[in-house]
């Protein structure tokens, strides 16, 4: 499972960027960040916040480690949604995009998908993952709106997500699969 002829390397997390909603897999996600750092893996993630900053947390735990990078939106929409950056990243792509823009763009630069809590947003982003990127995509079962949603739409509409689409509950499932795409 590759993308673009590349082997499954620049890995993005997405998840809430909401710190409340992302406690209950804070856990989960510094999991997942431990151990793309272990395994060499590259990270492109949110600005900081919620689920990005508990997999940048336990990414940067790890002596050795590949690049962070992270993709954003134009300063007017941040600003305009409360949404800050509020880590340090290896790599600032500022894209000047809305959201939508940005969410397909940063989807386009990875190599496969982790899925920890969401809703809408997170949503948009598994869309051109499935459909135009035919990346790997490992959604936390029941983490989010979003998970709910892949599972729902995979099961009674669009059973040809399922060879890209991976339903998993802990780390380890995660990185065992993604172990598998490289």
């Amino acid at each position: 499972m590759t993308h673009n002829n590349r082997l499954a390397r620049r890995v993005f997390v997405a998840g809430t960027w909401n710190s409340l909603k992302a406690r209950e897999y804070a856990s989960l996600a510094n999991d997942v960040g431990r151990g793309l750092a272990q395994r060499g893996f590259d990270l492109i993630t949110g600005p900081g916040t919620g689920i990005s900053g508990e997999v940048i947390a336990g990414y940067r735990s790890i002596k050795t480690q590949g690049t962070i990078s992270v993709y954003l939106p134009s300063a007017e929409c941040m600003k305009l949604v409360g949404e800050e950056v509020t880590a340090e990243f290896d790599e600032v792509i500022q894209t000047n995009f809305d959201y939508p823009m940005r969410n397909v763009f940063h989807i386009k630069e990875s190599d496969a998908l982790v899925v920890i809590t969401g809703g809408d947003g997170t949503f948009e982003e598994c869309l051109p993952a499935l459909i135009d990127y035919h990346l790997p995509t490992i959604v936390i079962q029941d983490s989010g709106k979003a998970a709910r949603a892949l599972a729902w739409l995979s099961a009674n509409l669009f059973p040809e997500w399922k060879q890209n689409l991976h339903f998993v509950r802990s780390a380890d499932e995660v990185l065992r699969i993604l172990g598998e795409c490289r």
